[in-house]
């Protein structure tokens, strides 16, 4: 009698897979030659069908084997791809499956986890067999666990916040008005937008020969940072906004006094220092590593005075005529009176002529021995 149950029961398995019948509940029966081992992480995902089982949870339950022995089955509970519904498969296993009476070691598999305001459940698994030995276990909500967030200021670039809590266990993140949690905010509610700049023109500073010089530009008058447009959307630094110092540029001819280098004389005229070109500055190049000079106005020409001719005598120097300029700072001598031909003291002066001694003058302011009985006077 247990041997043609045993048949039946065989044939039925073979029907089931071989001919696509399946149960009522969609429980496929697999043949016996398709051994799993349901215990540890082996058991395989492929669906009888042809398709994959996504998820899974088991049960267990016991069909007598081909020699009459109760041997346990694990029914699969998943979603199967190929019939594209939830169904469950049973598992056969074969003979040779190890016994086990649940008196090792245990572990807590979390099925429903727990939140803030929810209780979860869990369930209970022999670790030698992976039976389930307990489920639906209870696991008290966690409660909120809240902390206080200070306000924060927004600002031009980013948001702020009013004074609020929040729960800090993960996966919750719920935003409370009080410390009691009592009162939920959303995050709109606790979120100061954005301010955004409030640029204001700044009128620029040209650069001077000596003073850099700043471009115009935009500064929010929030933040103090600085822009190149209206639009606050293009930032600059101090720095790009510098207009150099220009530097003087002595190219300018100004004859006033203030620049004058010399005065003009019998030959020359005045002289002046160049000075800077720039506007508003009226620098002199005098004393600079730039230091220029030019010439302004006429020569004042020579003040001549005419020297009359002076007849050289035996022990006088004499000159012949001449003109000297009476100038301060010149004096220089010329032989016409239009002082076109310069001349000097050497040139103009005639040497004393010195004494000629060859007159015979008998007086006696030149007698030199009176004349004596016998000889005439010597003179």
């Amino acid at each position: 009698m247990k041997k043609a149950l045993l048949m039946l029961l065989v044939a039925l398995l073979c029907m089931c897979v071989f001919g696509g019948v399946a149960s009522a509940n969609n429980w496929m029966i697999l043949p016996e030659k398709n051994t799993y081992n349901w215990l540890g992480e082996v058991f395989p995902r492929e669906c009888p069908h042809g398709g994959v089982m996504v998820s899974f949870r088991y049960n267990l339950n016991t069909i007598l084997d081909k020699n009459g022995e109760k041997t346990p089955v694990a029914q699969y509970y998943g979603w199967c791809e190929h019939l594209n519904e939830v169904g469950s498969l049973s598992v056969y296993i074969v003979e040779g499956y190890p016994k086990c009476d649940h008196t090792g070691e245990t572990e807590w598999r979390t099925y429903t986890p727990a939140t803030c305001t929810a209780d979860g459940t869990k369930n209970k698994f022999c670790k030698n067999c992976g039976m389930m030995l307990q489920e639906g276990v209870l696991i008290p909500a966690l409660r909120h666990k809240i902390e206080k967030v200070p306000a924060k200021a927004a600002t031009c670039t980013e948001p702020g916040n009013i004074e609020y809590y929040r729960c800090t266990n993960a996966g919750c993140g719920a935003l409370f008005e009080d410390q009691s949690g009592t009162k939920v905010l959303s995050s709109t509610q606790v979120t100061l937008s954005v301010l955004g700049h409030k640029p204001e023109r700044v009128t620029g500073t040209p650069a001077t020969c000596t003073m850099d010089g700043v471009k115009a530009h935009y500064q929010c008058t929030r933040c103090k940072e600085l822009f190149q447009d209206e639009e606050a959307k293009t930032k600059v630094e101090e720095d790009d906004l510098v207009l150099g110092a220009l530097s003087h540029d002595f190219t300018a001819e100004v004859a006033t006094e203030a620049y004058k280098a010399s005065d003009a004389d019998c030959t020359h005229p005045a002289e002046y220092y160049k000075s800077c070109s720039r506007d508003n500055c009226d620098v002199s190049s005098k004393g600079t590593d730039k230091e220029a000079t030019f010439e302004s106005g006429v020569p004042l020409g020579h003040d001549l005075e005419k020297v009359d001719a002076v007849a050289a005598t035996c022990t006088k120097d004499g000159n012949e005529e001449y003109w000297v300029c009476q100038r301060e700072g010149c004096g220089k001598l010329f032989s016409d009176e239009d002082g076109t031909t310069e001349t000097t003291l050497k040139d103009v002066t005639i040497g004393a002529l010195g004494h000629d001694f060859v007159r015979t003058y008998p007086h006696v302011n030149y007698l030199k021995a009176a004349a004596t009985c016998t000889t005439p006077a010597v003179y």
